[in-house]
C-alpha cells in the first residue's frame, strides 16, 4: 500500500516536467522539416535514373526483337 502511494506521489511529482517537455521549440521544428524535405536535385537525378533504366529495357528488347526479325524466316502471305 505504501508503495503504491508512493508511486503516485512520484508520478504526480514528475506530471509537470514531462508536460513542459512535449512542447518541442521552434528551432527543432524547423530542423525537422528540413530534415523531412528532400533535396530537389536528389529527386531529379532518381527520376533520371529511373528513365534510364526503362530506355535501356526497352533498347535491349529492340535489339532482341530485330536479332528475332532476321533469324526467323519471312511469313508467307498467305498466313494473315
Amino acid at each position: 500500500m505504501r508503495a503504491m502511494a508512493l508511486g503516485l506521489i512520484v508520478m504526480a511529482l514528475m506530471a509537470p516536467t514531462a508536460g513542459a517537455m512535449d512542447q518541442p521549440d521552434a528551432q527543432l521544428l524547423l530542423d525537422l522539416e528540413l530534415l523531412r524535405e528532400r533535396d530537389p536535385r536528389v529527386q531529379r537525378d532518381e527520376a533520371v535514373a529511373r528513365h534510364v533504366d526503362l530506355l535501356e529495357l526497352l533498347e535491349r528488347l529492340h535489339e532482341h526483337s530485330a536479332r528475332r526479325g532476321r533469324d526467323a524466316p519471312p511469313a508467307p502471305k498467305d498466313a494473315c
